[in-house]
């Protein structure tokens, strides 16, 4: 059953740990129906894009609905055009959170206004419930949930005075008269903060009930914690465990140890990695969520210095940089590819750790870890799991399972479904486990089995909880504690860790919750300056602190500690703690996004927004798009009104990257947060580029070339005051667009214009000069100079660098394979074809580029005569496509109608072509004109009339140079030639082969031949059918067959008188013919090629009446 997630960040989940997330139109879609109940779709569609016409809005939720029930199934069931939540979907309670998160509608106000609403109403009737739940709780004696329930309160609005007053009544009734008395003091602070008003009379007489209470302890002599309390000398009650993980180990398999915090994960990895001199140990960290690749570099630097593994300069340069995850450059790639070809990089690197010793490695916290890091791990161990059992590393993982992110989640869930992978979930200790435990401690006079009895019963086997519970009896000397009464311990670990701090000096104190609100960006010179000392006057604060047992070493001693000094941290102090971090951080360099996270939590949005800009632009190199989406948003939403041109780059920013992942209507609606801000026509001109591109990868093609013929005017007032990138990435958009509509020959004016410009500043920005060859080439190629665009690619490629532009290289790759057909050169082309595969399979760049590409070499293996080696390719294609759940493409049903033809089975073109009708849609006339060109072939290869198709194709318009060629010839070979037409088709002809385009003047030229066969002009004709023969070997996969030009040539030359010629001419044909049978295994494929393609039927008989032919 469906569940959606409407409060916090929106989501559907279908199966448990595969949430989907949702857009922002989308989770209020979801939202409305389930708040407001049915709702018609007129007015859902005027309601979520109020800004344009009934007719677009109306289209928006039909694209919407279509990609929701794609996703995530059928949610939503539809009466007569009115829309409702289906009845299996289930929706998550609120929690708490925050109803769609942090999405916002500025372009829609009703909705906008819809939204505060509820979220007002969520909040009064959360904080209504709590309150009654945390009193319910203190009235059943529940003093650990009444407490837990009021800090839930007041996390989320601090000047709540009935909670606090909760707390003060929940620590008096437990005889803690210190923690109430603070409760009562933060109370006072916070609603002074807030309201300026002191706490009612019934606080104010609670509060001097706590303080009359003689309630103070008995003064005990300060005792220090014994090392075994920190780290029990011996691993207790996993013995079994430990054995089993190790027979995992042992037979290959990886392992995957979870548990809730404190369970005894870490010490367990920590047992079973240490004996071993192939093991390596790494761990994430709180706060590395800021730092991305900040788990990687942590275990590239253990691997570098453990291992030393030979790496060859590539390999090397992309592992160094992972080694800097917080600089600017770091990771600057230029597209996804480029991001797996450093995925690549760090196998290469484990494979050569591997090769020298290197068998387990150990990744522990897995809860923490960045994103990034996630991502290069799930590629790394897909690779390990892929090799045979030995012959890769076997890694050994340690997580809170319940506190994973969705990518952690799913990188789990990878080793779980590999079957290659054994999963350990930690219990508590047992009794008799906790008897064990305290054997390693030094006690005296206290019977261990009744008090291993007591501490199971009332605090029961986490081993962190038990430890946290006897450092408090053991600091308290056990007073007051007798065998059969119950044990004078804290109710919580946070309780617990509250009594230790409350016996530290001040300025101890005070370095633990700096240290807890800096986490990873804690360090001793953070805390020396903050308490105005040298770091060598900070060594008794240190000291004081690991004697504790607070600190260990140069951090807290336990997650868990860490998190509850943070959570005992007096509200008021916890932004002032946030400032003087990123204070510190800002004067030593510190990553933008840990200074930006802690600006924002100090409550300062327009100090954090510029470096939320720059963390943005760091996790955008790194190609961590949602999060560089996130961060633009975030630091646009926190700019002043004033400083709008930031705010338009921040916006701007963040839909390019939602763009990037693929995320369309977010994009959509960060670039409608935008508009407004783009005032000038430089600032029309950027917007304008990424709305054009929003357009066209949202298949909204009309839209797209309409922005993108807006861009070129644009560009043509304002060029010389943009930056070349916008520049180039605009005329990259252009140049997508112009196959749909976008004059090609302004597009190409434009460029010339801009790339001196953009050429002259390679030095400072290689990218943008480098992007604009590649755009100026594929414009050569839509305006039928593919000469010249040949010319511009390979001048790009030869900018490139082998291994370090792996995408760029990729998409150059793919543009001169087409440019290369276009030119007739096949075997080039498909040669350029199979090396792209090759140098793009590793990179994983997505299925549906992939089968783009094969589909492309596999139609030019058949032009070529070898047709099972482009079916094996095309049946190959369609079955990725199946595997990965992605539809079949219109363009791949078209050309698997004309691969049938090509083999002679004619009714599996027609099914094929069945399953697509033409579209008929604004900017589709590209895809109609292929459709009505292949269902016009098809009719006159079954002798039927393709007149009416011929006529469609004929009125497509809006056509760059390149296809309205490719059409005319077309349209030349398959209409009987009429009166005057041999001079217009010998132009053709010429006008191809002056264009380097052989093998549409291979077509041509037959064309030719046969008009002028019809005027009687035997000698052109004839010259017209033997330069066709002369380009037999040059054929146009998508305009030709293969075989027509011998039969073609051979017609004409009868037809003049040369029947010698003509005869030799379809013998050569149909020796090409028999060759190419041979290659078909089934007799049924055999005879569909020999007997069932008409022009193979009519080579072989031509031979067979002429006696030509050989058995």
């Amino acid at each position: 059953m469906p569940e959606l997630r409407l409060h916090g960040p929106p989501g559907v989940t279908r199966t448990p740990g595969h949430a989907l997330p949702l857009s922002a139109r989308e989770a209020a879609l979801l939202a409305w129906l389930h708040l407001e109940g049915a709702t018609p779709r007129s007015r859902l569609a005027g309601l979520l894009w109020p800004g344009g016409s009934e007719a677009q809005a109306r289209a928006n939720l039909r694209q919407t609905l279509a990609r929701l029930k794609r996703a995530a199934g059928s949610l939503l069931a539809e009466d007569e055009g009115v829309l409702r939540l289906a009845g299996g979907v289930a929706v998550a309670g609120a929690g708490g959170a925050r109803l769609l998160g942090p999405i916002e509608f500025d372009d829609a106000p009703e909705l906008a206004e819809w939204l505060a609403a509820r979220r007002e109403a969520g909040q009064r009737d959360h904080l209504r419930e709590s309150l009654a739940a945390a009193r319910d709780r203190l009235a059943q004696g529940d003093l650990d949930g009444a407490l837990a329930a009021a800090d839930a309160l007041l996390a989320l609005d601090p000047a709540v005075e009935e909670a606090h007053r909760v707390r003060m009544e929940a620590f008096y009734l437990r005889d803690d008269r210190a923690a109430a008395v603070a409760a009562w003091d933060a109370c006072r602070d916070a609603l002074r903060s807030a309201f300026g008003i002191a706490p009612s009379a019934a606080t104010n007489e609670l509060g001097r009930l706590i303080l009359a209470r003689d309630a103070a302890p008995s003064a005990a002599r300060p005792r220090s914690l014994p090392a075994a309390l920190r780290r029990p000398p011996h691993l207790v009650g996993r013995a079994a465990l430990q054995a089993d993980l190790q027979r995992a180990l042992e037979l290959g398999r990886s392992v995957v140890v979870a548990g809730v915090g404190g369970i005894g994960k870490s010490r367990l990895l920590t047992e079973t990695a240490l004996p071993r001199q192939d093991a390596l140990a790494v761990g994430a960290r709180p706060g590395d969520e800021l730092l991305p690749g900040a788990l990687v570099a942590r275990l590239l630097e253990r691997v570098i210095e453990s291992v030393a593994p030979a790496l060859d300069e590539g390999t090397a340069a992309d592992l160094a940089r992972w080694t800097a995850p917080a600089s600017d450059d770091g990771l600057a790639l230029r597209s996804a590819l480029d991001q797996r070809r450093l995925f690549g990089s760090l196998a290469r690197a484990f494979a050569a750790s591997h090769a020298r010793g290197l068998q387990l490695v150990v990744v522990d916290d897995l809860q923490f870890a960045d994103e990034l890091s996630i991502a290069a791990l799930h590629a790394l161990f897909g690779r390990w799991l892929a090799e045979t059992p030995g012959g890769a590393c076997q890694v050994l993982i340690g997580a809170r399972a319940d506190e994973l992110r969705p990518a952690a989640a799913a990188l789990l869930a990878m080793l779980d479904g590999s079957g290659r992978c054994t999963r350990f979930d930690l219990a508590p200790l047992q009794a008799a486990d906790v008897r064990a435990l305290l054997d390693d401690l030094p006690l005296v006079g206290i019977d261990r089995d009744t008090l291993a009895a007591a501490l199971t019963a009332q605090v029961g086997g986490n081993p962190a909880f038990l430890l946290e519970s006897l450092k408090s009896l053991w600091l308290d000397g056990f007073d007051g504690w007798q065998p059969g009464a119950p044990l004078p311990l804290p109710a919580t670990l946070r309780d617990a860790v509250r009594q230790r701090l409350q016996r530290l000096p001040d300025d101890a104190l005070q370095v633990a919750q700096l240290a807890a609100v800096a986490r990873s960006d804690f360090s001793a010179t953070l805390a020396a300056a903050a308490l105005g000392r040298t770091p060598l006057q900070l060594a008794p604060v240190l000291s004081a602190l690991e004697g504790a047992q607070i600190f260990h070493g140069p951090g807290f001693a336990h997650d868990l500690v860490a998190e509850a000094v943070e959570r005992s941290l007096p509200a008021a102090l916890v932004p002032p703690l946030h400032r003087l971090v990123a204070e510190h951080l800002v004067a030593h360099g510190g990553a933008p996004a840990s200074i930006a996270h802690h600006l924002a939590a100090a409550g300062d949005p327009r100090a954090a927004a510029p470096w939320q800009a720059r963390a943005a632009q760091q996790a955008r190199a790194a190609w961590q798009m949602a999060e560089a989406a996130r961060l633009f948003a975030a630091a646009a939403e926190g700019y002043a009104p004033g400083e709008e041109a930031a705010r338009l780059a921040a916006w701007l920013g963040a839909a390019r990257c939602a763009l990037w992942s693929r995320r369309h209507d977010e994009a959509q609606a960060l670039l409608d947060r935008a508009r407004p801000l783009a005032h000038t026509r430089a600032d029309r001109a950027r917007w304008l580029a990424q709305q054009a591109a929003c357009h066209f990868n949202a298949r909204r093609v009309g839209d797209a070339v309409r922005a993108a013929e807006a861009l070129i005017d644009e560009f043509d007032a304002v060029a010389d005051a943009l930056e070349p990138a916008t520049l180039a990435d605009g005329l990259r958009i252009v140049t997508s667009c112009v196959p749909y509509g976008v004059d090609v020959d302004r597009a190409l004016a434009l460029v010339q214009r801009v790339q001196p410009r953009v050429d002259a500043g390679a030095e400072r920005d290689d990218d943008a000069a480098l992007a604009l060859r590649i755009a100026h080439g594929g414009l050569l190629h839509w305006a039928a100079r593919p000469a010249e665009a040949l010319a511009e690619l390979d001048a790009a490629w030869q900018r490139t660098r082998a291994g370090r532009d792996a995408g760029t290289r990729v998409l150059l790759a793919n543009q001169r394979m087409r440019v290369l057909h276009a030119l007739g050169e096949l075997a080039r082309a498909i040669d350029c074809g199979v090396a792209l595969l090759e140098e793009a399979e590793p990179l994983e760049p997505g299925v549906v580029f992939l089968a783009d590409v094969m589909h492309v070499v596999a139609m030019m293996e058949i032009a070529a005569g070898r047709a099972a080696a482009g079916v094996a390719r095309f049946d190959a294609l369609l079955a990725r496509l199946h595997d990965a759940g992605e539809p079949v493409p219109d363009l791949f049903v078209t050309s698997r109608a004309l691969a049938c033809m090509a083999l002679g089975r004619l009714d599996e073109a027609a099914a094929w072509l069945a399953r697509h009708p033409p579209a008929g849609r604004d900017g589709m006339g590209l895809q109609d004109l292929g459709v009505h060109l292949t269902r016009a072939r098809l009719a006159l290869l079954r002798g039927e009339a393709a007149e009416p198709w011929l006529d469609l194709a004929a009125q497509a318009s809006a056509l760059p140079p390149g296809l309205v060629l490719q059409r005319a010839v077309a349209l030349a070979s398959m209409r009987a030639p009429r009166p005057g037409d041999a001079a217009d088709r010998e132009a053709l002809a010429d006008e191809l082969s002056a264009r380097g385009q052989h093998g549409l003047e291979r077509v041509a030229r037959i064309a030719a031949a046969r008009a002028a066969l019809a005027e009687a002009d035997h000698d052109a004709a004839a010259a017209h059918a033997r330069r066709a023969l002369e380009l037999v070997a040059q054929v146009d996969a998508w305009v030709d067959e293969p075989a027509s030009a011998w039969l073609g040539a051979a017609e004409v030359l009868a037809g003049c008188g040369y029947a010698d010629e003509a005869d030799v001419a379809a013998a050569s044909g149909a020796a090409w013919v028999r060759a190419g049978a041979a290659q078909w295994s089934r007799p049924d494929d055999r005879a569909a090629w020999l007997e069932g393609h008409p022009v193979h039927r009519a080579l072989l008989s031509w031979c067979a009446r002429a006696g030509a032919g050989t058995a």
